[in-house]
């Protein structure tokens, strides 16, 4: 897929929200703060590489390698945790878990299937919206300000780019030859 110079500076818009949110070099700082942009970035790799293997392969298939890949993941926790017993009502939590994250993924593996990543991702925004309204009325979790212009300067990037695709998506149909 094309990425035009536009959305690369969208993009970089983006990366500095969230140099806003983490705010490195502040008192504020932590090393922790790290583990979510490398969620990001592999995130990002994962549907990459959904998007460029939806052509040959099932979703199925793609979601049963994107299973593999998180057990291994969460695998390689394991010397750093101490192993903790599963109450059995809890299995029940997991399991509708489990069904709703993988309904979730096979729904995403078929967005890509369809539509470009650069399309798809802009609507991923939407989880930051409802991560902070759980926050809030869950834990009464209210996003300091940094974080909120962060937040916005990251998804008003998205948006552009969401934008500007939409307008190469009519030039594209304008030019199409009438059958």
């Amino acid at each position: 897929e094309h990425v035009g110079w536009r959305r690369w500076v969208a993009v970089l818009v983006g990366f500095v929200g969230i140099l806003i949110i983490f705010r490195p070099g502040g008192s504020v700082f932590q090393w922790a703060a790290l583990f979510p942009l490398a969620a990001s970035c592999t995130g990002a790799l994962r549907d990459i590489l959904t998007r460029k293997m939806s052509a040959t392969e099932t979703s199925e298939a793609l979601l049963a390698y994107s299973t593999i890949g998180v057990a291994l993941g969460g695998l390689g926790s394991l010397p750093f945790t101490q192993w903790q017993p599963v109450a059995w009502g809890d299995l029940g939590l997991f399991a509708l878990n489990g069904l709703l994250i993988g309904g979730a993924h096979f729904l995403m593996i078929e967005t890509f299937r369809y539509a470009q990543a650069a399309l798809v991702a802009p609507f991923k925004y939407v989880s930051v919206i409802w991560a902070t309204i759980f926050g809030f009325f869950m834990f009464g979790d209210v996003p300091e300000s940094s974080t909120m212009i962060g937040g916005v300067v990251v998804i008003s990037s998205g948006i552009y780019i969401l934008h500007r695709e939409r307008q190469r998506r009519r030039r594209a149909r304008e030019l199409e030859p009438a059958s």
